[in-house]
């Protein structure tokens, strides 16, 4: 079977310019070395305010408030990946100066924290928060 991948960059903010094409390259080369049984992956990596991304986690995981990256797949079968990445630009501009990174860091750490949690990572415990961590460095430094 031929593998497939589409990784669609959506921008729905003003706050930051967002480099699709980097973007997309990130995403790739996460997803080359960590999709182990993906034939087909459909991606949709979309940049929002604080605002919308609130209203997804209220309307999606019933937590009130904005947070910095939220991934939902919607894939029904064990060898494909259809999800969707959501990115609050506002929370990156705001994590930089508290972290004293970069908006452009911020984002893509959390393009490659939303991928690597829709290809089985998971941050629950300490150890698996570690291995999650290492893995982010890798794709972000």
């Amino acid at each position: 079977m031929k593998k497939s991948l589409k990784i669609d960059v959506i921008n729905r903010q003003s706050r930051l310019m967002i480099r699709p094409e980097e973007i997309r390259k990130l995403a790739c080369q996460i997803i080359k070395f960590e999709a182990k049984n993906k034939q087909n992956i459909a991606i949709n990596i979309c940049f929002v305010d604080d605002c919308c991304i609130k209203n997804l986690n209220w309307r999606f995981l019933g937590k009130n408030n904005a947070t910095d990256v939220l991934a939902f797949e919607n894939s029904d079968l064990k060898n494909k990946l259809q999800a969707d990445v959501i990115i609050s630009t506002q929370t990156a501009v705001k994590n930089s100066k508290n972290f004293k990174t970069t908006p452009d860091y911020e984002t893509r750490l959390y393009v490659a924290h939303g991928i690597l949690h829709l290809l089985g990572y998971d941050d629950n415990n300490k150890q698996k928060e570690i291995l999650m961590r290492q893995a982010e460095n890798k794709y972000v430094h």
